[in-house]
C-alpha cells in the first residue's frame, strides 16, 4: 500500500534538479560558459515544473471533459508509484523530459516566427539612407543594421536562425529607431550600437527571446519571472562592460542610458535585449556602474 509520504521522493527529486540549475546560474562570476548555466537553469526548471504537473495528474484522474475524481481522500487504496502503476517515478522522469522538450520546441518556433514577423514589419518602415550612414570599423560585415522611422526611442538586437541547404546559420540584426539617432550624439550612438553588438557577440540573443517566449506562455509562474529578471539584468550589465572594453567610452554610454529615462520620453520595450528599459532602477544601477568604471580608470569620455 502506498502512503501519502510516497509523494515526498518525486517532489524532492524535482526540487533537487531545480536546485542544481539555480546554483549553476547564481554562482557564475564571469561570462565564461554563461549559456550553459542558463540552459541548465531552464532545463532544470522545465523538469521540475513538469514533474509537479504529472504528480498532480496522478492524484486527479481526469476521465472526461466533465468528470474527474480526486484520489487523495482514499490514497491508501492507490499504489501510485509502484512498478505496476503507469505513473511511477521512472515514468514521471521520462514524461517530464518529453513535456519539457515539447514546451521548448513550441517556444522556439514561436520566438522565431515572432521575430521574423517583427523584422518584416520593421523593413517596411526602414530608412535606407540612415541605415547606410551608420558604419563602424569594429562592426563585422555580416551584421545587419537597420534604422526604421519611428518617434519612439528604441535600440535592440535579435538573432534569427536561417537554413541554407543542410547548414543552419545565425543572422544577427541590430535595430535603431530614427528617434534614437536624433536623441544621441556620435559617441553615444556608437556605444549604443556596441552595446547591442555585445549581446549577439556573447550569444545572449541565441536564447534570450526563447526565455521571454516561455515566460509569456507560462505567465503565471513567479519562479520563471525571477529567472527572466536575473538573466536580463546580467545580460545588460555584461553587454555594457563588453561595449566599454571594445570602444572605451563608458561616460558616453552612461549619458545615452540617462537620456532614455528622461520622463518626457515614452518608454517601450520590443524585445528582450532592448537598451530602453521600463525598469528605471536597473538603468540607474547600470549608469552608476559605468561612471564608477570611468572614475577608476580615469576615462573622461
Amino acid at each position: 500500500m502506498a502512503h501519502i509520504y510516497d509523494l515526498i521522493l518525486p517532489i524532492i527529486l524535482s526540487l533537487l534538479i531545480f536546485g542544481i540549475g539555480k546554483i549553476g546560474l547564481l554562482i557564475f562570476k564571469s561570462r565564461l560558459n554563461y549559456s550553459r548555466f542558463i540552459t541548465l537553469m531552464l532545463v532544470s526548471y522545465g523538469l521540475m515544473i513538469s514533474e509537479i504537473y504529472i504528480i498532480i495528474y496522478s492524484l486527479f484522474h481526469i476521465h472526461s471533459f466533465y468528470k474527474f475524481h480526486l484520489h487523495l481522500s482514499r490514497f491508501n487504496e492507490h499504489d501510485f508509484f509502484s512498478v505496476s502503476n503507469p505513473i511511477d517515478i521512472p515514468s514521471i522522469l521520462f514524461l517530464s523530459i518529453i513535456f519539457t522538450f515539447v514546451i521548448f520546441l513550441i517556444s522556439f518556433l514561436l520566438s522565431q516566427i515572432s521575430l521574423q514577423f517583427l523584422l518584416t514589419k520593421l523593413e517596411k518602415k526602414s530608412n535606407p539612407r540612415l541605415s547606410s550612414e551608420i558604419k563602424y570599423n569594429w562592426l563585422p560585415n555580416d551584421y545587419n543594421l537597420l534604422v526604421y522611422d519611428n518617434h519612439v526611442q528604441e535600440a535592440f538586437t535579435f538573432t534569427l536562425l536561417r537554413r541554407d541547404k543542410l547548414k543552419i546559420y545565425a543572422e544577427n540584426w541590430i535595430i535603431l529607431s530614427s528617434e534614437m539617432i536624433d536623441l544621441l550624439d556620435a559617441d553615444e550612438l556608437e556605444m549604443v550600437v556596441a552595446h547591442e553588438y555585445s549581446h549577439t557577440y556573447e550569444n545572449d540573443t541565441r536564447y534570450s527571446h526563447l526565455i521571454y517566449t516561455i515566460s509569456s506562455i507560462i505567465f503565471f509562474d513567479p519562479t520563471l519571472k525571477l529567472i527572466k529578471y536575473i538573466m536580463h539584468e546580467n545580460h545588460e550589465k555584461s553587454a555594457d562592460f563588453h561595449a566599454v572594453e571594445l570602444i572605451g567610452k563608458p561616460r558616453a554610454l552612461a549619458r545615452a542610458l540617462y537620456k532614455t529615462i528622461e520622463p518626457q520620453k515614452r518608454l517601450k520595450s520590443i524585445t528582450s535585449t532592448g537598451i530602453v528599459s521600463k525598469n528605471k532602477n536597473l538603468v540607474i544601477r547600470r549608469i552608476n556602474n559605468l561612471l564608477d568604471y570611468a572614475d577608476q580608470h580615469n576615462i573622461n569620455i
